[in-house]
């Protein structure tokens, strides 16, 4: 058994989407790469090595549930709405990844700049290569963090130089999905990815599903995001009622199935999600920058369904959960504007959840981080508290006030360490 290191700081602790846990001189027990016991310093009978960050804020690994590694290094290319911007920079960026040496080159910069942000865990998308995807997850797999990830499938309404034969798609994926998923002890996760429905037939989709319930794996795509998109998928899917229900049919909503974006989404499509337990990533920041929409967070969680963030890069301009927070609780604030104050805005508390054990909840994984309790797998980030706020210490702020500094002030310049299992995998 390996000696406990007890790690001291001030803790920030997510207990609900209304509620969480402000412990000044706090400290954490780990051993084993799991969280033994957690509190304040003079009550937990601290042991082992003592790991001292002073007043630094001591915060659960972030979790993002939504990212795509291949467009990384196209992000901020302002300028057009999802389609196009699809044809004009990201089908272009992907077919670089044809090179296993791109390909590797591109995620080993993802993954440090991912542990530099403060992110733990992320849902991935790759692309259509095999050979790209394997070498995403080798760098995954060196990285140390908790990653979920799959190999984008496409067989129809994209460039040649991106489409699949249907049938090499899935068997290429269930390759990958028996070499990775549940590498490690679980801390690596194979996720079934068909882009979205224009870009997969009826075929592909079904398959797709059937490979995941086969393998007990994870779905993920893209559900209402852009106005071209939804009236793309009306041509396209005539027979179907609404978006929700080509998946539905195609046998891709499960519990472990992840939707992005998810902003135009009826009262029906909001019961068919539930019924299956489907989850949501919110993408705030990549709905401003695409001209997207607007994400009503009030109206998903009063349909019962969980939600996480997800940073969405490229679409999203940056890695940093931080800025996903803020921006989430500012496009609440936008939207309240716009309903005259009948909406729900989100507030420090709740975007701290959505970025820690809301996210968890997503990828269903509560039970395993997300927050401190004992038991737990010790993902934690360390933040510079004094870098954000102007009086250089954090001592006279209530934990209100420095929750509400760090989501709004926070980046990867303040992210001090990174943990995961315990084990330091990232240091300033």
């Amino acid at each position: 058994m390996a000696e406990a290191i007890t790690y001291k700081g001030r803790i920030l602790n997510p207990i609900s989407p209304n509620e969480f846990e402000d412990i000044i001189d706090g400290a954490i027990i780990v051993q084993n790469g799991k969280i033994v016991r957690y509190g304040r310093f003079n009550d937990i009978n601290a042991r082992g090595t003592l790991v001292d960050f002073g007043d630094k804020i001591v915060i659960p690994g972030m979790i993002d549930t939504h990212v795509h590694l291949p467009q990384y290094d196209m992000v901020a290319m302002d300028g057009y709405e999802l389609l196009d911007w699809l044809s004009h920079y990201i089908f272009p960026a992907e077919k670089r990844f044809e090179s296993p040496k791109v390909a590797q080159e591109a995620a080993r910069r993802f993954f440090e700049d991912m542990q530099a942000n403060g992110t733990t865990t992320a849902c991935i998308y790759n692309t259509v290569h095999k050979d790209a995807t394997e070498r995403a997850f080798e760098e995954a797999e060196r990285s140390g963090l908790r990653v979920f990830m799959g190999k984008v499938m496409m067989d129809q309404n994209c460039p040649d130089f991106l489409r699949e034969k249907t049938s090499e798609s899935l068997e290429t994926s269930e390759l990958l999905c028996k070499a990775w998923h549940g590498k490690d002890g679980g801390r690596l996760n194979y996720v079934f990815t068909p882009r979205f429905a224009p870009t997969c037939s009826r075929e592909l989709m079904k398959g797709a599903s059937k490979l995941a319930k086969k393998h007990s794996a994870y779905i993920q795509t893209h559900l209402s995001e852009n106005r071209g998109e939804l009236n793309l998928v009306k041509t396209l899917f005539p027979e179907s009622k609404n978006y929700t229900d080509v998946y539905e049919k195609a046998g891709l909503l499960t519990p472990r199935t992840i939707m992005a974006h998810c902003i135009y989404l009826d009262e029906p499509e909001l019961l068919i999600l539930k019924n299956y337990s489907t989850k949501i990533s919110h993408c705030p920041s990549s709905n401003f920058f695409l001209k997207s929409g607007i994400f009503d967070i009030g109206k998903i969680t009063a349909a019962g369904l969980d939600v996480g963030l997800g940073s969405d890069v490229g679409g999203g301009p940056n890695l940093s959960l931080f800025r996903e927070m803020a921006n989430a609780s500012n496009m609440s604030k936008v939207n309240y504007i716009l309903s005259r104050g009948n909406s729900k805005v989100i507030d420090p508390t709740f975007a701290f959840y959505l970025a820690t054990l809301g996210g968890a909840k997503v990828l269903g994984i509560e039970n395993v981080v997300g927050n401190f309790s004992p038991g737990k797998e010790a993902d934690f980030v360390v933040v510079d508290g004094a870098a954000i706020d102007p009086l250089r210490s954090n001592r006279k702020r209530t934990g209100n006030e420095i929750l509400s500094q760090m989501i709004h002030r926070a980046s990867e310049e303040t992210v001090i360490a990174t943990y995961v299992r315990g084990t330091r995998v990232y240091q300033k």
